[in-house]
């Protein structure tokens, strides 16, 4: 799809082909630029009309005047895209979610958008959403897994089985962590950092999950800037790390204010299990550091994984079939999304930044579960 779109853009601006082209990303986008190519670059959800219209934030939630002239030309220099893992679209209809709803009221908002990758799973879904490719075309990323192109043999490519590697001081690092991104490097696909860095060498990106690095490695690539996630140090401790070569600045890092002490567990109310009592906290955390590097390192792209809905609240206790525990979720990340946008209001760039909300995959109603311990 970014293939095609460039393509398109190319022919139409008359720029070059190959990785020193002229993309007309350097100039104001236009609402005809965005309504004519925006759809193609996968972002399935809402934003597009957000960045044609470029409201202030006094504006948001109020019916947009579609006349000819009401809308002045957008000049969004900034984009921040939220993902719910494992947001179903009905979700959206789950609690009271007014940033939501105002961004569905102001914005666009796709009932029916969805891109057939089979394997719906979290890496490969970020993966197509950073490169607008299927696994096919950006590394063979299948999930967890990776096919090589060439002999069709699996191997892992991300190590969730012994992901504590015991070289690193406590052990707390994920092993390989930027594997993902390797493998699209190595696939010389096309990633959206990589297309903004052609047209500014200078602009930096940050992508960034909770446990998930896996997620925050495969949308941002080998093009990011800053590639971050948290892990677990022991059954308290929960602080947030970087991956090797995507570093964050150390100040952000050892903030102590984005780590805590009292993460007990995941396994929010799953029967024979303590509950943590700290619902939608992970999600929290990560809206709280991208502030902190939003304000300090100004990204002109921000993707955050909010990994609690499929993790532990999906897989562990059913999806849908526990409303009362996606409400939570999705009012926990729709405050946290509300945060997300003060930050970028603070800065004064509210009016430049086109927000995206979307979901990388599904999840079926489970209504029974199995005790994993025998097995």
């Amino acid at each position: 799809r970014l293939t095609s779109y460039l393509d398109s853009m190319s022919s139409e601006f008359g720029t070059t082909s190959g990785r020193g082209r002229h993309l007309p990303w350097d100039r104001p986008i236009t609402r005809r630029d965005l309504l004519r190519y925006g759809g193609m670059l996968g972002f399935g959800a809402v934003g597009a009309s957000m960045l044609a219209a470029c409201c202030p934030s006094a504006e948001l939630g109020a019916a947009i005047d579609t006349s000819a002239g009401a809308i002045p030309p957008a000049e969004a220099k900034y984009l921040a895209i939220v993902i719910v893992d494992g947001c179903r679209s009905d979700y959206l209809g789950y609690g009271n979610l007014p940033n939501l709803h105002s961004m569905m009221g102001s914005g666009t908002f796709y009932r029916n958008a969805w891109s057939g990758i089979m394997q719906a799973i979290t890496p490969a879904c970020h993966a197509s959403l950073g490169t607008g490719l299927f696994p096919k075309n950006n590394g063979g990323i299948l999930g967890f897994w990776w096919e090589n192109p060439t002999n069709q043999k699996y191997g892992e490519c991300a190590n969730l089985t012994d992901t504590l590697d015991p070289t690193k001081p406590g052990g707390t690092t994920a092993i390989d962590a930027d594997s993902l991104s390797r493998l699209l490097k190595q696939s010389q696909a096309p990633t959206m950092a990589g297309l903004l860095k052609q047209v500014d060498p200078t602009a930096k990106v940050y992508t960034s999950s909770g446990v998930k690095f896996y997620a925050a490695d495969a949308v941002g690539g080998p093009d990011a800037d800053y590639i971050a996630y948290y892990w677990n140090d022991g059954p308290n401790t929960y602080r947030p790390l970087s991956i090797p070569g995507h570093e964050l600045p150390a100040n952000i890092l050892n903030d102590p204010s984005l780590r805590t002490e009292t993460y007990t567990t995941m396994n929010y109310g799953v029967e024979g299990q303590p509950s943590a009592g700290h619902p939608g906290l992970q999600d929290e955390l990560v809206i709280q550091m991208a502030s902190k590097v939003i304000k300090q390192e100004r990204p002109r792209i921000v993707i955050l994984n909010l990994p609690e809905m499929d993790y532990p609240f999906g897989h562990l206790n059913g999806g849908p079939h526990n409303p009362a525990f996606v409400t939570a979720i999705m009012e926990s990340a729709d405050q946290a999304i509300g945060n997300l946008f003060q930050t970028y209001k603070d800065m004064g760039i509210f009016h430049q930044t086109v927000f995206a909300f979307l979901g990388d995959h599904g999840m079926v109603p489970l209504e029974q579960q199995v005790d994993p311990s025998p097995i």
